[in-house]
């Protein structure tokens, strides 16, 4: 029997105040601050930050939140703070529904510019270092809804029990937080569409969230309910159809994405528990996007193209197959490539040539959405029928789309921060389903790329 360790070692330091930082991420004790709000108006200090958790009650009326200025806030945290250093605020407003409390910045950067939290809800605000010098500050706002205290909307979860067989679960039995369906046998049972969930879920952001749990309480041995997610008309989701056996429980999390559509994640099934994580990936230097990164222009043929493969990609990223059909002659074949993806998950790719005519570049797989490779492990040319042998060409590069990396079974919520050269930038067009990004501005061998993003 053998016996291996590991020792990590990391920069540790404590401000003047006691609080740890390790490698620029704060570790602290939680302080419950319960500041009274006066004339509907309260200048928040940097004790009141620092202590990790708001909450308030605003009595009546609408309320704003003076945020302490960095310089006040440098002064709290002490030296050991430095840039990308970070940590969390939970706000909770215990007020009622429609008493809202607001943020003012005071030379802060907000993100999204306003952060609003209604009465009975809370919100997750992620305070990060931008700048030490002249100290700059960044309030992200993370999550927001979700109820003070429950995991629901509303303040108190509405438990929904269903004896017998229901095609399809209502808006408000979901937005209510607790289903607990006994099924006559097996059942498939379908959520509710986008709208329906709207309109149990009223007022509320783009962003906004909350949680549900279903239960299987069979009482009748092997009874299984058969859920229908991404099928259903304003959802979005990896998850096509789960199975709930008997005596199990699953909690999805909805976040609003528009007007009447949800994106839904999977929080895990029967006691496992999926939480939201924060992820962070950096790109040095990636390459420039090239159609022959991958492989060089070759005549097309059936047959291996692995073995003559030019270069792995540099970062996961998805790839670019381009077909040159000289004289429109091509009718049919395929290009099969396999390995895996940002989380090391097997894939394979199947990319259709038909009547092409010209230069054409294929770019989806055969499920229609893109992968981000981080190895390839085989390539090959199949079933060509019309090749012009000679001057049909293929050529395989890369191109500026990333997979940001979660777990084998994660999935992307959202990226609430990019960096260009040490600049925050816009974030470009994001794919949560294949937990991908596209750079905003193409790659060029030199700039560098940091994300910051959410997944369970």
């Amino acid at each position: 029997m053998s016996l291996e360790r590991s020792l990590e070692l990391r920069k540790i330091y404590t401000d003047a105040v006691g609080h740890t930082t390790v490698d620029g991420n704060i570790l602290k004790k939680v302080t419950v601050s319960t500041p009274t709000v006066a004339a509907n108006d309260f200048d928040l200090t940097a004790a009141h930050i620092i202590g990790g958790m708001l909450r308030v009650d605003p009595a009546g009326a609408n309320a704003t939140f003076t945020l302490p200025t960095p310089t006040e806030l440098k002064a709290a945290v002490g030296t050991a703070w430095k840039v990308g250093s970070s940590m969390e605020l939970i706000v909770q407003n215990t007020g009622s529904v429609g008493e809202l409390l607001t943020f003012v910045a005071n030379s802060n950067t907000l993100t999204p510019a306003s952060i609003v939290v209604d009465g009975g809800e809370q919100a997750k605000l992620l305070i990060l270092c931008t700048a030490v010098a002249t100290p700059a500050y960044t309030y992200y706002l993370l999550s927001e809804g979700g109820g003070v205290g429950s995991g629901a909307v509303d303040d108190n979860i509405t438990v929904t029990t269903i004896s017998g067989t229901q095609a399809d679960y209502t808006g408000a039995e979901v937005v209510g937080g607790l289903i607990l369906h006994d099924p006559t046998g097996d059942e498939n049972v379908n959520m509710p569409t986008g709208t329906l969930i709207d309109a149990a879920f009223p007022g509320v952001d783009v962003g906004s969230s909350f949680i549900t749990t279903i239960t299987n309480t069979a009482d009748g041995g092997d009874e299984n309910i058969t859920l229908t997610i991404n099928a259903i008309a304003g959802l979005t989701s990896s998850i096509a159809t789960v199975e709930i056996g008997s005596n199990e429980t699953l909690r999805v999390l909805f976040r609003k994405t528009g007007a009447n559509a949800f994106t839904v994640y999977s929080l895990g099934l029967n006691g496992t528990v999926k939480k939201v994580k924060s992820g962070v990936t950096v790109l040095l230097a990636p390459a420039a996007k090239s159609t022959i990164g991958c492989h060089a222009q070759v005549n097309l043929a059936d047959g291996d193209l692995f073995a003559t493969i030019v270069a792995q990609p540099d970062y996961p990223r998805t790839i670019l197959v381009k077909i040159t059909d000289a004289n429109d002659s091509l009718t049919a074949g395929t290009v099969t490539i396999v390995g895996l993806d940002q989380n090391g998950v097997a894939q394979t790719a199947v990319y259709s040539i038909g009547a092409i005519g010209g230069t054409a570049s294929l770019v989806l797989d055969d499920a229609g959405k893109n992968i981000a490779w981080s190895k390839i492990t085989d390539m090959d040319v199949a079933s060509t029928a019309g090749v012009d042998a000679g001057t049909d060409k293929i050529e395989i590069g890369y191109q500026d789309t990333f997979g940001l990396p979660t777990s084998t079974d994660g999935q992307l919520i959202s990226v609430y921060k990019s960096v260009e050269t040490d600049i925050d930038t816009v974030t470009g067009t994001v794919v949560v389903g294949d937990g991908t990004v596209l750079l905003t501005d193409a790659a060029d061998g030199t700039s560098n790329y940091v994300f910051y993003y959410t997944y369970v």
